[in-house]
């Protein structure tokens, strides 16, 4: 079989072009593949931005706005926006500390309950900020917060703080709780007291257990497909 010298050669010159390309690429540059995962990461950085500039403006009105904004911010993009709002929890300002408790309670950020059960005892914090921390710590509902709201409850606080830590565990609904809250809801002298632990002892005790399912539904092998899927 006669071979044409002149287009192998020609195809032997595209391949070594076709090669030397290859080998003459970059690598993809590492900041481009950041910027390509983390589409969204502009705007978020706005977001922040803006949320700053309002909470450090001189403006009342416009520094709570920003509380408010950074509790919008999800912590995986943006994690200063948690580190701020610690900060305003402890503001000079009680209307930005306040907010920065209560938006630190509706995110249910765990990562502020050692914060904030630290402020909770702290001798200079007010019965106001004190009150605003049982609340956020009952709705972030993490039970490591569980024994220390137990103490504050025996300690010297006002009757509506101790109230509002005995409401705060019931909503955490950590059983460990359960033995002090009974002896409060039997045996403490206030009324007001014990009609607050009885309510909280029978949220525990009434709080939906999760339930296993069986693994015949899960579909995991071990007990056989889930039911309508076919054999």
């Amino acid at each position: 079989m006669k071979v044409d010298r002149g287009r192998a050669y020609a195809a032997g010159v595209v391949l070594a072009c076709l090669a030397s390309s290859a080998i003459a690429q970059p690598a993809a540059d590492p900041r481009e593949r950041y910027q390509r995962q983390n589409a969204d990461r502009p705007r978020t950085q706005q977001q922040f931005d803006e949320s700053v500039r309002k909470f450090q403006s001189d403006d009342l009105p416009t520094r709570l706005q920003g509380v408010a904004e950074m509790g919008q911010i999800e912590e995986k993009d943006e994690p200063r926006a948690l580190a701020y709002l610690l900060s305003a929890a402890n503001d000079p300002d009680l209307s930005v500390r306040a907010k920065a408790i209560d938006t630190l309670g509706h995110m249910h950020a765990t990562e502020a309950t050692t914060p904030l059960v630290q402020r909770l005892f702290m001798r200079d914090t007010d019965d106001f900020t004190r009150r605003r921390i049982v609340a956020a710590l009952g709705m972030i509902g993490d039970k490591r917060a569980t024994e220390p709201l137990l103490d504050f409850v025996g300690g010297n606080a006002d009757l509506q703080t101790r109230a509002g830590a005995i409401h705060a565990l019931g909503e955490i609904g950590d059983d460990a709780a359960l033995p002090d809250l009974e002896q409060i809801a039997t045996e403490n002298p206030d009324p007001a007291l014990r009609g607050v632990a009885k309510v909280a002892v029978q949220r525990i005790r009434t709080r939906p257990t999760p339930t296993e399912i069986p693994a015949s539904l899960t579909g995991d092998g071990r007990g056989g497909p889930p039911p309508g899927t076919n054999q």
